[in-house]
This record gives C-alpha cells, structure tokens and sequence, in this order.
C-alpha cells in the first residue's frame, strides 16, 4: 500500500530537516512545507513498457524519490510558494504557459538542463468505434513550439546561485498540425507532462514538476451522455471519415489529481 510508505518517508524527511542545522530556523508548519516541496521537487516520472511517459493524471510527479530529497540542495515551488505543479486550466487558442521557482539553499551555484516532455492521450478503434487509450503518447516536434523564458537561456540551461531563487517560465503553444491532430477529440482533451531539470553538476539530483492543460472549452462536452436506450449512443452512431462522432467523457480530476 502507497499511504503505509509515504508516511514513513515524510516520517525520515522530516527527522532529516529537524536533526539538519540548515532547518533550524524554520518553524514546524514551514517544515512540513518544505518537505512537501522536496519529495514533489525529486519524484521520478515513470515510464510504460514502451518507454512513454505515464499520465500526470496516473502517477502524479512520479515515483517518490528519498535518497534524493535529502541530498538536493535545491527544490520548486510554484510562483504563489505552493509546492511546484502545473494547473494550467483550459486553452482554446493551444496556449499553455506555466511558471515556478528553482530555490537553491546549498553554498554552491547549481546548473541545469531544461527538458519538457508533453503528452497527450491517444485512441484506439475498436469494432469501426473509437475509443481513447489509457495510454499517452508524445507530442512531436511538429505539434508545438516550446518557449522558455524567465532566468532559463536559449539554450533552455538555468544557473541558481547559492541562497537565492531563479525563475523559470514554459510556454507551449500548439501549432496548426497539432491542433489538427487533436479534433478526433471532439470534446476537447489534455495537454499534460513534465519539465524535468537535469542536473549538471556532480553530485546534484534532477528536479522536475508535472503540468496538465485541457486543449478546448472545458465546459462543452455533456455531464451525461445518452443511454443506450436512445436513438444514438456513443457506441451505435456511425463513425464518420474525420472521426467526429468520437465521445471523449472528460474526467472531473482536473484541479484534484496530485
């Protein structure tokens, strides 16, 4: 069981920042933010057997990583000091933007690589029926333009000095192939994955953050869709040559999945 492990790794987290001088100053309810910052921050997305990255909507940040948070001198929040997580609503236009902070409490200068994976549900046929998968699939490079700015170079590489912050800013902006690609989904569907922060220096641990969009208007698709004592069903309309007739029942997790 997940609950029986993480209380006993928040447990030793915070043994660690009570025995740790650097904490000291910190009052309890701020270590207890703390550590909830430092397991989000080195969590490990996982990947399925065919080497994609699973949902943010399946393993949140990922596998929960201890060695790491008790060795990283550095973590994220969001740009309100919230633990780092990417809520970024719906976008009609293919516009994402996401911001966070890289604090960096160590007396070294710690430098990373930025790397964003974006996925996107995909589907399946079944019987002339389409269906969307359980698993994601990676957008191409085709299907968007990734935008880093804030303290990040053009290189998409961030340095933080020792005791101070850096900002960084992800905008993602889908591009006419990939919006095209996204109408099978008639109802609107998630844009969502990772920004991970390879770490460059020896002895430094990767830091990352998930994120999820919703491309289209939220609000459009059905809380209830026909029966099967209707006319038409998701299951018995015919499937048209643009896939149109696909149901996509959006899930009701948006804001509540971390």
């Amino acid at each position: 069981m997940a609950s029986p492990q993480m209380a006993g790794i928040a447990a030793g987290l915070r043994q660690y920042l009570d025995s740790s001088e650097d904490f000291a100053d910190l009052s309890e309810y701020r270590k207890g933010q703390l550590a909830d910052a430092l397991l989000m921050s080195t969590a490990v997305p996982l990947e399925d057997p065919d080497g994609v990255l699973y949902s943010p909507r399946s393993q949140g940040a990922g596998l929960v990583n201890m060695n790491g948070a008790i060795q990283t001198r550095a973590y994220l929040t969001n740009d309100d000091g919230d633990i780092a997580k990417g809520e970024l609503g719906s976008s009609e236009t293919g516009r994402f933007t996401y911001s966070f902070y890289v604090h960096n409490f160590g007396s070294e200068t710690l430098h990373y690589q930025l790397n964003t994976s974006i996925l996107v549900p995909g589907f399946y046929y079944e019987d002339g029926v389409a269906f969307m998968s359980d698993q994601d699939r990676l957008l191409t490079e085709q299907e968007y333009k990734l935008t880093y700015s804030g303290d990040v170079d053009a290189d998409g590489k961030l340095t933080v000095e020792p005791g101070s912050r850096a900002s960084v800013t992800v905008q993602v902006d889908l591009t006419q192939t990939g919006i095209s690609n996204l109408q099978v989904f008639s109802n609107g569907i998630y844009v969502e994955g990772f920004v991970n922060l390879e770490a460059l220096d020896a002895g430094s641990v990767n830091l990352g953050a998930p994120f999820l969009g919703f491309y289209g208007n939220w609000y459009q698709a059905p809380i209830l869709e026909p029966t099967v004592y209707e006319d038409e069903t998701p299951l018995t309309e015919p499937l048209s040559s643009d896939c149109s007739a696909i149901r996509m029942a959006r899930a009701s997790c948006l804001d509540r999945i971390w």
